[in-house]
């Protein structure tokens, strides 16, 4: 199954992947790992899952499929054991944002915010953030914001 659906985005993106190779690397072990696609306007996010914990997220062009980065999460890997992302980004059966698109530090420019816990309550979200950098098209981290204001995570 995981070496079907990793063709199958290697077939419809052939070509695009040439300067990634180790992309779709797969280990094989006990523990089930899917792949949900994000739609994020200019860009698409593979994103990687495990036992229902985001791994990791592979950003690439909407334009032309090639891809432009690969963050691996480790420590900021989210502990919310989601059974599912809808296509938009949305939490099935929430209007909650999993992953999206947002200014975030007000330079006119979308940033990628990721959501790796939210209370019962609402308003109670922490979010890491990475920043668009133009200069090098890529997203560099930010920080983490938990309940609206920006923490030290070291």
């Amino acid at each position: 199954m995981i070496f079907s659906i990793i063709m199958m985005i290697f077939l419809a993106s052939e070509g695009t992947l040439d300067h990634y190779p180790d992309m779709f690397k797969v280990t094989f072990c006990d523990e089930p790992v899917s792949i949900t696609t994000v739609d994020l306007g200019d860009y698409i996010a593979y994103v990687e899952w495990q036992e229902g914990v985001t791994e990791s997220i592979t950003i690439a062009k909407a334009s032309d499929g090639s891809v432009i980065q690969n963050i691996h999460l480790g420590e900021f890997s989210d502990n919310l054991l989601l059974d599912y992302v809808t296509p938009e980004g949305t939490i099935l059966g929430y209007t909650l944002k999993y992953l999206d698109m947002v200014d975030h530090d007000g330079d006119g420019l979308d940033d990628l915010r990721l959501l790796i816990a939210w209370g019962a309550r609402g308003g109670q979200e922490t979010y890491v953030i990475w920043y668009f950098d133009q200069e090098t098209e890529t997203f560099q981290f930010y920080g983490v914001q938990s309940h609206g204001e920006m923490v030290d995570v070291w």
